[in-house]
């Protein structure tokens, strides 16, 4: 005697859309709850306190062809100063118009020239 019910018939009550929808979103809800308890990636800005202001590097890029020279602008108590070029091997810096200003105490000059005076300092 044969049953009535076949494999496949039996199968597709397990297999119904609906639960398959419902599996779908609960691990989608799972997987964005995870997502979004992640951190999110830091934004570290260099910031030092020179002579009583407080200056930051807003963006650094350093030149291809000379590795002592990087475009730099700089927030000085939360000001945000126009693109400068900062020279660290001749300790200058040119402005945008041109106009070459050597280093002095308290300007961004710290700030910017870190990452070659660190390269400096290795190959001594």
């Amino acid at each position: 005697m044969t049953s009535q019910f076949s494999l496949p018939q039996m199968l597709i009550p397990f297999f119904s859309i609906n639960a398959v929808l419902r599996k779908s979103l609960i691990a989608a809800l799972i997987g964005g709850m995870v997502l979004f308890s992640l951190p999110s990636p830091a934004e570290a800005a260099i910031c030092r306190n020179i002579q009583g202001r407080r200056i930051c590097e807003a963006s650094l890029n350093r030149s291809a062809k000379n590795y002592w020279e990087y475009r730099a602008i700089v927030t000085i108590d939360g000001a945000r100063q126009p693109r400068e070029t900062y020279n660290c091997r001749d300790q200058i810096r040119i402005q945008a118009d041109g106009t070459v200003i050597p280093f002095e105490k308290g300007d961004p000059s710290p700030v910017v020239c870190r990452l070659y005076n660190k390269r400096r300092a290795k190959r001594r």
